[in-house]
């Protein structure tokens, strides 16, 4: 068998170049011609490989088990990358799958007009991250801790790195630690500890984390324990499904009764609900939770398209459009007029990348998801202007609106997101 594997590795550069085709056309087995060494040609589809046999099937439907290592050296490298192919199509349609390999994540690069360059980005900056790591607590990040390390982790899932990652593991670990320690010293709210309305925001983030970190590692059959990680997980959906208003929206504090609905809340709480359905983790009215704030979206959107901040603002604005849109979609109403109005304002207002990637980070998500010439203009500009921001150390610019001390760790995050954005969320 080890030669085989040496065989299977030589192999590897021409399947993550000809992933394209199978990740965005569809994979189907083709009728190979294979050659035994005594010259002999069998034509027939390859069915699996179980050890050093290969499941054949024949012309006629007949299924035939054959020897691998009694065809030539031709054909066992066919068989090879027919075996590798059917692998990475099953996984590439999976939720998590298109993040699992730099096979998939270029293929899905590639497929949606993105620059290669964007995987070494990627790479840089969740190095970087990994260096602001505090090697006691394990969070990442100073003034609010809670959200630069949920955003962080975040980062390094969006690439496929799990606990068992060889070279991130132990940061994802260490980070995926201190969030759940967070919850069980806040009777499940995951916050840096001070009170105030960044509170909901952090709780928001660090759920997100953890409802990627257990489902990427369950679908991808990663290695790792979840069990700490899945109880304070199950009391941070509780308290944000809770926490939903009448209206669909939610408050400060999450309170149900006084402040106001708040859109920017509102998009972190609906991508927690949205990923806990992918995570392999039961809970009941996620998508009652889902369609109640894609409708408070809706009425909180103006006539030009734009999604307002609070619903008695006066206007939209353009930095709150792509979560609106966002919700939207999560909520199943994306054929919805609103979203086509919101879609139209935000492929208007998108030509250049704005100095916060606040916004950008949901625009990513959302024009990718609509495609068309949206993406098309968004991918060759914005995207394209990202890449050419990022440090020589791996970072991307602070923005002083956001973040105070933690400006710089959390645009790198949400570039690294944003990098992340083919692969990470794909269009299935």
């Amino acid at each position: 068998m080890g030669a085989l594997m040496k065989n299977l590795s030589a192999l590897r550069l021409w399947i993550c170049l000809a992933f394209v085709s199978v990740c965005c056309a569809g994979y189907s087995q083709d009728v190979l011609s294979l050659t035994n060494k005594s010259g002999n040609t069998i034509e027939a589809q390859v069915l699996s490989l179980q050890g050093s046999v290969v499941n054949l099937r024949m012309a006629g439907g007949r299924n035939y088990q054959y020897p691998l290592l009694n065809l030539d050296k031709a054909s066992q490298d066919m068989v090879l990358a027919e075996i590798e192919n059917q692998r990475i199509a099953r996984v590439a349609k999976t939720t998590y799958g298109p993040r699992s390999t730099r096979a998939t994540r270029l293929a899905a690069i590639q497929s949606a007009g993105g620059a290669v360059e964007s995987e070494a980005a990627v790479i840089e900056a969740l190095d970087w991250l990994q260096a602001q790591q505090n090697q006691n607590t394990g969070a990442i990040g100073t003034s609010y801790p809670v959200a630069m390390s949920g955003l962080s982790l975040l980062a390094f899932l969006g690439h496929g790195e799990g606990l068992d990652s060889p070279k991130y593991g132990e940061t994802v670990s260490a980070l995926a630690d201190y969030l759940s320690e967070r919850a069980r010293k806040n009777r499940g709210m995951m916050t840096s500890g001070e009170e105030g309305f960044h509170e909901c925001y952090e709780h928001g983030i660090g759920t997100i984390a953890l409802a990627e970190l257990i489902g990427m590692t369950r679908q991808l059959k990663q290695r790792g324990d979840l069990a700490e990680y899945e109880v304070a997980f199950k009391k941070a959906i509780k308290i944000i499904l809770d926490g939903q208003t009448d209206t669909g929206s939610w408050r400060y504090g999450f309170l149900t009764r006084g402040g106001s609905d708040d859109m920017s809340l509102m998009g972190w709480q609906v991508q927690a609900l949205s990923l806990a359905k992918e995570s392999g983790t039961d809970f009941s009215g996620l998508d009652r939770a889902l369609q109640k704030a894609a409708k408070c979206s809706a009425a909180m959107q103006d006539p030009e398209g734009a999604f307002v901040y609070r619903p008695d603002s006066a206007e939209g604005k353009f930095s709150l459009t792509g979560i609106g849109i966002a919700n939207l979609t999560a909520g199943g109403e994306k054929a919805s007029p609103a979203y086509a109005k919101g879609m139209a304002y935000l492929e208007k207002n998108s030509k250049t990348l704005p100095s916060s990637y606040y916004s950008a980070y949901y625009h990513s998500m959302v024009f990718l998801q609509a495609g068309g010439s949206g993406w098309q203009s968004y991918q060759s500009g914005p995207m394209k202007t990202l890449l050419a921001r990022q440090m020589a150390d791996g970072s991307f610019p602070g923005y002083n609106g956001f973040g105070k001390d933690d400006s710089v760790i959390m645009q790198t995050a949400l570039g690294a997101l944003m990098l992340e954005v083919y692969y990470r969320y794909p269009v299935q």
